[in-house]
């Protein structure tokens, strides 16, 4: 897969008197152990990808088994079965965010169509998927997508999960987030990304905060599988 969902070299601004978590971070995984040149396998638990915690059945750090989406590291979200990963941090509630990530397959071997929830606290769960059938480990055909939610509390966790119980699951990549409501203009205006900044060579620096324009964030997810379609699948709620 490609990056992982952010990359970010945090300097925190706290919001005053609010008890938080921390920016969002390390959004394209580029922040961790060292894959090698294929991957290595994490555990349930596991925090060595830094902002990110390994859930279910563990999930492939691939390093350089297939063309990341961005950057040189991306996540297959199932391991020996379906796995995944979280990240909390910092919100403003009432406010809306956008999560824009890449998500592709393992071409490896089947299901020919990969599945990934994606969920925030208090968000809609909301399943993506990704037909395999014309990608290739050289060419894994990452394609972007957007998942929305409105913040709850000060603090929101976001997490990635695959719903295919197999080793070869969908692939994550690069990930970016933003306030759309700032875009909007809607009593926002001015408000920049919370919590990470992911630069064009995938470094940055987040903060919590209004400060600048918003830019878009970028998350990649994928899992070992095989070409994606002429067209990408967008998501569906579940």
């Amino acid at each position: 897969m490609n990056k992982s969902i952010f990359q970010l070299a945090l300097a925190s601004t706290l919001l005053a008197g609010v008890a938080q978590a921390a920016p969002f971070q390390n959004g394209s995984f580029e922040i961790g152990p060292a894959p090698g040149a294929t991957f290595i396998t994490l555990g349930a638990g596991d925090t060595s990808i830094t902002g990110w915690e390994v859930t279910g059945a563990g999930i492939d750090y691939i390093g350089g088994l297939w063309q990341p989406a961005d950057g040189n590291r991306s996540l297959d979200l199932s391991a020996t079965a379906a796995g995944g990963i979280q990240q909390t941090f910092d919100t403003v509630a009432g406010h809306n965010y956008q999560v824009t990530f890449s998500l592709a397959g393992n071409p490896s071997t089947p299901p020919l169509v990969k599945t990934v929830q994606v969920l925030a606290t208090g968000g809609v769960a909301t399943n993506y998927t990704f037909d395999i059938s014309f990608s290739s480990l050289a060419d894994m055909r990452w394609a972007p997508q957007t998942y929305t939610f409105t913040a709850t509390g000060a603090a929101t966790t976001l997490s990635f999960t695959s719903l295919d119980n197999t080793a070869h699951g969908p692939g994550a990549g690069q990930r970016r987030r933003h306030r759309p409501d700032a875009d909007a203009g809607g009593g926002d205006a001015g408000a920049h990304p919370v919590g990470m900044d992911a630069g064009a060579a995938g470094h940055g620096a987040g903060r919590a905060g209004p400060a600048r324009p918003p830019r878009a964030r970028s998350v990649n997810l994928a899992r070992r599988g095989r070409r994606r379609p002429p067209a990408p699948s967008r998501g569906e709620q579940g």
